[in-house]
């Protein structure tokens, strides 16, 4: 079994109205991953449910669940709506407990295929075998030029130091279209990027002290790491296609553009409170004149199942020269992402880093969910 793929997320952060009305909810589906610590179900609609499993010996503990099951086996689930809670393995935090799970008939060869092509089985770590061969991953096309490209960004991004910066996002709000943004609020922190993993500490809210975590800050949140996201587009276990769009004039200076697209059960998921969902996406890489160093990235998310809360995503990150000390760096200056939620609201966040300087290694650290991207 292949632990070694991994895989980048997503998570978008909202105020959670998920534990109105039942307590208990009931999911049939198919068996994607069990850890010491969780098991996900892939829905037919292609979400995924993850659970806190609480049991630590009898039939719904790990070892026996992965005993009794392989990846693609069909069976119900239910679950108690739980408080989130972190869970150090998998990063994030959990909203479910696993009560109960009920096999149900084995699947059809076709249902097993499905469930072997999504990519949430091969995050690590998964107890569950396979049942038979996993179809091939498909590696990303590289034509003609790309070759190079693509090693430029991969040794960017590995050059890309640790560093903390100051953080002024601004968040808006819509519930026209198009959008009439209204700004909600301004949040200031001191943001700490190290490796993959994003934190921030003292925290403003409008301007006044905010004691709790980020986290726990109401509305919507973004929680990705930057450079790594560039990593995983070019990773060779992701159906990434890409394709050279030569070079253009952008504000008077010359930029090399490259667009790229990746099909639904891709290599990027969206977690909301319980849910995944890997959704196709699209986007452009603009970089600089000799291509080895990139000026923006440019995603746009879509094809989220009716259930999942949100419809679409847009996402872009800048970069530019920093200096720190009395090196120059090539780090990111600004950020923007919109969310089209299936309720139809919008959202907005535009942050920008300044006051760029040094990772202290000494320096009290509180990572929070670390998201891989």
């Amino acid at each position: 079994m292949n632990h070694a793929f991994l895989l980048p997320a997503c998570s978008l952060l909202f105020a959670s109205h998920a534990w109105a009305g039942q307590s208990n909810v009931v999911f049939s589906g198919q068996i994607e991953r069990v850890t010491n610590s969780t098991i996900s179900v892939l829905l037919s609609d292609g979400r995924i449910i993850e659970s806190r499993i609480t049991a630590s010996h009898g039939e719904l503990s790990p070892g026996s669940l992965a005993k009794h099951y392989v990846v693609g086996d069909r069976v119900e689930i239910t679950c108690t709506k739980i408080p989130g809670l972190y869970d150090s393995q998998i990063g994030r935090r959990l909203f479910l407990d696993l009560r109960k799970l009920r096999p149900l008939q084995e699947p059809s060869d076709e249902e097993r295929s499905r469930a072997l092509a999504s990519k949430a089985w091969r995050q690590s770590p998964n107890l569950l075998e396979t049942a038979g061969a996993a179809p091939p991953i498909i590696e990303p096309t590289l034509p003609g030029s790309m070759e190079q490209i693509r090693a430029h960004i991969l040794e960017f991004v590995a050059e890309m130091p640790n560093f903390v910066a100051d953080e002024v996002a601004k968040r808006y709000v819509s519930v026209t279209h198009p959008p009439d943004w209204r700004l909600a609020d301004t949040i200031e922190s001191e943001i700490t990027f190290h490796g993959n993993t994003v934190s921030r500490d003292h925290i403003l809210v409008n301007g006044k002290s905010w004691t709790g975590a980020y986290r726990t800050l109401p509305g919507f949140k973004w929680t990705d790491g930057f450079g790594s996201q560039l990593k995983f587009l070019f990773d060779d276990h992701c159906p990434t296609q890409f394709r050279s769009e030569g070079r253009l004039l952008e504000d008077g200076t010359a930029v090399s553009v490259v667009s790229y697209s990746s099909p639904a059960g891709g290599c990027e998921f969206y977690w909301q409170d319980y849910q995944q969902f890997y959704p196709a996406k699209t986007g452009r890489i603009v970089l600089d004149a000799q291509e080895e160093r990139v000026i923006r990235l440019e995603t746009q998310s879509a094809g989220f199942p009716e259930a999942f809360p949100i419809a679409s995503v847009r996402k872009q990150v800048t970069w530019n020269l920093v200096t720190i000390g009395d090196a120059v760096h090539w780090l990111p200056i600004a950020a923007e992402i919109q969310v089209v939620r299936s309720n139809g609201e919008m959202r907005l966040a535009r942050h920008e880093y300044k006051n760029h300087r040094h990772f202290e290694a000494a320096s009290t650290i509180t990572f929070h969910e670390a998201v891989r991207q």
